[in-house]
């Protein structure tokens, strides 16, 4: 693979990082690492598939015991009055998401197998 680099979010990121992201999710979080710069930080998932009757609480309690959870965005549909099935959750640490992304991923909640993958975010300035 040829390897270049773009813009994206202020930030130039090598496409070798972006493409092990998009086409292998389930990779170490500190293998990822090294092709990012050091401004992205590894402690926020993507969590998928959720049902729609679950609540925020329940997502908190299933994916607590991986370490500390600074925050839990459960996007909600305004229109319907209900998430819309995916939340970002971010950790205190990379290795707490890392953990999370192990375990997690396919593991039944509410009756639906949920999808868990790192989400890519820069730093606040």
């Amino acid at each position: 693979m040829l390897l270049t680099q773009r813009k994206l979010h202020h930030h130039t990121v090598n496409l070798a990082a972006l493409y092990v992201f998009l086409f292998h999710p389930f990779l170490s979080a500190k293998c990822v690492s090294i092709l990012l710069p050091a401004s992205y930080q590894l402690c926020r998932i993507y969590v998928g598939s959720i049902n729609f009757e679950v609540g925020e609480e329940t997502v908190r309690t299933a994916f607590t015991p991986f370490g500390t959870i600074k925050s839990i965005n459960l996007s909600v549909d305004m229109a319907a009055m209900k998430h819309k099935g995916y939340a970002f959750i971010e950790y205190e640490t990379a290795e707490a998401a890392q953990m999370a992304l192990e375990q997690m991923s396919s593991v039944v909640l509410g009756g639906r197998n949920i999808k868990v993958c790192i989400s890519l975010v820069p730093h606040a300035h």
